[in-house]
């Protein structure tokens, strides 16, 4: 197989990446600029990860992974406790999300990081710690935990499959 094009993966997958970034964020705004950065990362470095050996799709969710976790840091406590003050987010989800949004923001955030790479990024175990650079070991008790978190906070069903 040869290379595969940039263009035809940013098409493919530019909304997957934007999705997955609002519920690491959930901030619309900062999603498309999470995601962007890690199109424009992909693209600087296509030569590596377009090769037909590699896998761009895990290798832009990590990028994507690590950039909500430095913001996230580098916010500090402002943003992690955001939640208790009524403040907005830049554009609210839309009300069918509003459950969603309110469940996932109580998650820690690598309980986050887990549920949605599983559930919404549609990755296995193993994609998942690439992703978090984590091992498969601790992606399980990521996705443990917060599974129990969400039973016991809200009406969302989760199945692991």
């Amino acid at each position: 197989m040869g290379m595969r094009s940039f263009d035809d993966f940013f098409a493919s997958h530019q909304q997957r990446l934007i999705r997955l970034c609002w519920l690491l964020t959930l901030d619309r705004d900062r999603s498309r600029e999470l995601a962007q950065e890690a199109m424009t990362r992909a693209w600087t470095h296509w030569e590596s990860i377009g090769d037909s050996d590699s896998d761009p799709v895990a290798w832009t969710n990590r990028v994507a992974v690590n950039l909500s976790s430095n913001e996230r840091r580098r916010l500090g406590t402002r943003t992690r406790w955001r939640h208790l003050v009524s403040v907005p987010d830049s554009l609210p989800p839309p009300t069918e999300h509003a459950d969603l949004a309110q469940a996932l923001r109580r998650l820690p955030e690598r309980q986050r990081q887990a549920v949605v790479l599983r559930y919404w990024g549609d990755l296995d175990l193993a994609g998942c710690a690439e992703a978090m650079e984590i091992s498969v070991g601790s992606v399980k008790t990521h996705l443990s935990r917060a599974l129990t978190s969400l039973a016991a906070s809200t009406h969302l069903v989760l199945e692991d499959s």
